[in-house]
């Protein structure tokens, strides 16, 4: 359960909440009148695409939504509310919204007509992520916010995708495809995979310890390679005369 007393120890890496702490404390020391409310993870039926931070949260990750409204009508009671002032508070959407971040795929790719599993476990990550169960139980007191639940939002999402659901079975390689694309656990699983196979378990597991600090060096330098391997394509199929008008060009 996440308090607002919890220490605040960010994940490696975290850019993200590492802001938001700095902000905190800018606000605090500034000698502003303040209320600062620490947000879970917010819902809302208007941003439904899936973006490539979806892979970065493990899958067995505990998560509790809250539907944009409920932030809404809590920031805006809070305003009438002298109590809030000087204090710090979780925001989310309390017992109800909470779930597994598997499940809660799950259930989501389900009702866009991709079915449940549709996703391989390689593609999201295994650690490092901001997630979990948030006491709410003092800005609930206060601010009576948290009216819709996670099945509410389910059935919003239901109503929004209609019949559109329909056709996605037709097209659904080409989505889970696309998705792919956009996962770097899912890439690095590819390249290990790739690069490892050769080898007995014990060597596997220091050349994964290798290329894990190096992956990033190393992506960059295969799709040089790559864009290379085109160039040089390009060539042995008589591409010097559209290469050097090319090259000749203004920069």
């Amino acid at each position: 359960m996440i308090e607002v007393s919890d220490p605040l120890t960010p994940s490696r890496g975290d850019n993200y909440a590492l802001t938001k702490i700095s902000a905190e404390k800018l606000i605090r020391e500034s000698g502003v009148e303040f209320a600062i409310f620490r947000l879970t993870y917010i819902t809302s039926i208007n941003k439904l695409s899936m973006d490539p931070l979806m892979f970065h949260m493990p899958l067995d990750t505990s998560i509790e939504i809250c539907d944009t409204k409920d932030v809404g009508l809590a920031l805006v009671n809070a305003i009438e509310c002298n109590e809030v002032w000087g204090e710090t508070f979780n925001l989310a959407g309390g017992k109800q919204c909470r779930i597994t971040y598997r499940e809660y795929l799950n259930d989501m790719m389900d009702i866009f007509g991709l079915g449940r599993n549709f996703l391989p476990e390689e593609g999201f990550a295994e650690k490092d992520f901001h997630c979990g169960y948030m006491n709410t139980d003092r800005s609930q007191s206060l601010l009576k916010y948290q009216i819709h639940t996670l099945e509410d939002y389910y059935g919003e999402v239901k109503r929004k995708i209609g019949p559109k659901k329909i056709f996605m079975p037709a097209i659904k390689w080409m989505v889970r495809l696309n998705l792919l694309k956009k996962s770097e656990p899912y890439r690095r699983h590819r390249f290990f995979r790739k690069k490892v196979g050769a080898f007995t378990i014990s060597e596997n597991k220091l050349i994964r310890r290798i290329l894990a600090a190096n992956f990033n060096k190393i992506d960059l330098l295969e799709r040089k390679i790559e864009k290379l391997e085109e160039l040089t394509k390009h060539l042995d199929h008589g591409g010097y005369g559209s290469l050097a008008v090319n090259q000749s060009q203004p920069v």
